[in-house]
């Protein structure tokens, strides 16, 4: 928790000479914590959980960070685990673990083996990130999807898929990538029906292995964020024209990047990222005879100029018009 300062009152003086302040002093520990009354103390344990946390999930222990796997006298060898740090309030006191969990429960168990992620449904980003070997990003998505709990999934309310799911052998190919991106989209649409939010993530060569990752605006002149905006966008409308009824999650594209570059000043980090994309909103499937295509529809931050259309959106309220186009990355379709 942050340290405490404290600024005393300033001393009387009796000679008639002005009183001084006492300089301000950071106190490491508060004593009287336990004084406090209940209500308040859980005040301030809700004020030290941390922000919506991107959570990667792997199949197997060596997913877990090395501090949780050494705290564990049985580690497990199955099941899906992450490298996500876990909140230090479950680690303080019985109070402080108590209060946490009203928000993290342990999910994503996997047949017959029980969560071992510590996962907030309401706030948290389930990460799917790329994999060595063979289509091994998608395989691993498809195992998470055929055997976690169903009802862990369908509590997802914000997912992030690295684009690396698409591609076949490290390569990418266009119509392997856009039949491939549909599969993906079918399942997402079949397992995890609350869905609110969904993030795309480039596909990169040097990925970030974390306990502090984040996920940061896009590059908005990169060519393959556009290339993703272009597949994602058509992907999304056919998955949509295949479901009508289908409540299709608000999307972006983003990148990632940890909080030690953002403290150096390298990346804008979003602090909250349901807040992030909840402000960005970007609709993911229109009529297809609302809009015709431009040269360049694709919203990229602001780097160009989009002219804010009216039309109807499918299983949408009405388009925002107060989107903060300065801190958006790279979003869906909207039309010249």
């Amino acid at each position: 928790m942050t340290p405490i300062t404290t600024t005393p009152a300033p001393s009387r003086q009796t000679d008639g000479r002005p009183a001084q302040a006492t300089p301000s002093q950071a106190l490491d520990h508060f004593h009287f914590f336990t004084r406090l009354p209940v209500e308040l103390r859980l005040k301030i344990w809700n004020f030290n959980l941390p922000p919506p946390r991107v959570v990667p999930i792997r199949c197997g222990a060596k997913s877990l960070t090395l501090a949780s796997y050494a705290q564990s006298s049985r580690p497990s060898t199955s099941g899906c685990t992450s490298y996500a740090a876990v909140p230090v309030n479950l680690h303080v006191c019985q109070e402080s673990r108590q209060e946490a969990l009203a928000s993290y429960h342990l999910s994503f168990g996997m047949t017959r083996n029980p969560g071992q992620i510590f996962f907030d449904k309401a706030n948290d980003v389930l990460y799917f990130g790329a994999r060595d070997g063979y289509m091994a990003s998608e395989a691993q998505f498809l195992t998470v999807m055929a055997l976690c709990d169903p009802t862990d999934l369908a509590d997802v309310r914000h997912l992030a898929i690295n684009d690396s799911l698409f591609w076949v052998d490290g390569m990418y190919q266009s119509m392997s990538a856009a039949n491939l991106t549909v599969e993906v989209l079918k399942q997402v649409r079949l397992r995890m029906p609350r869905l609110e939010r969904l993030v795309f993530v480039p596909r990169d060569e040097n990925p970030v292995y974390d306990e502090q990752i984040e996920l940061v605006p896009a590059n908005p002149h990169g060519m393959l964020e556009q290339r993703m905006a272009r597949q994602m966008e058509v992907a999304m409308r056919a998955v949509c024209d295949l479901f009508p009824g289908w409540n299709a999650p608000r999307w972006c594209i983003m990148a990632l990047g940890t909080a030690q570059l953002a403290t150096q000043g390298k990346l804008g980090l979003v602090s909250s990222m349901p807040e992030y994309i909840s402000d960005s909103f970007v609709p993911c499937s229109l009529q297809s005879n609302a809009v015709e295509m431009s040269a360049s529809p694709w919203l990229v931050g602001n780097a160009f100029r989009v002219r804010r259309p009216r039309y109807d959106v499918v299983g949408w309220s009405n388009y925002n018009s107060k989107i903060p186009w300065d801190n958006f990355g790279v979003g869906g379709y909207l039309g010249s």
